[in-house]
């Protein structure tokens, strides 16, 4: 019999630490890992709030816009990813765990985001 798929969610943010955990939170019943990568710029308060709900804490110096996915997607180590920028956390919307994974269009060994919702 085969094992349950895992999936790690990847948060690279530089946003408040109350919004993003609290976001995060939500999906911690849902998902094996949480990786959040914080911005250089992020102050210890923040990043005491990603702590919380984190299973990693990584920092980064942000680039510009995507240049830092390569490298957050080898951080993980689950079957599949969610890639949750710092950006749509603002929205708080709920995840539920309803939406349907279909197969990535591209190996995951070549750096890039790999997982789908329907």
């Amino acid at each position: 019999m085969k094992s349950r798929a895992t999936i790690s969610v990847l948060c690279p943010t530089a946003h408040p630490g109350p919004l993003v955990s609290g976001v995060l939170e939500e999906l911690r019943a849902v998902v094996d890992e949480v990786i959040v990568a914080a911005d250089a710029r992020v102050g210890a308060d923040d990043l005491g709030h990603y702590a919380l709900v984190a299973d990693r804490v990584l920092r980064y110096e942000h680039f510009g816009a995507n240049r830092h996915w390569s490298w957050l997607t080898a951080q993980a180590s689950a079957d599949w990813l969610l890639l949750l920028d710092g950006e749509s956390t603002s929205t708080r919307c709920r995840f539920t765990g309803r939406g349907r994974m279909r197969r990535p269009a591209w190996p995951r060994s070549r750096g890039n985001p790999t997982s789908a919702f329907d």
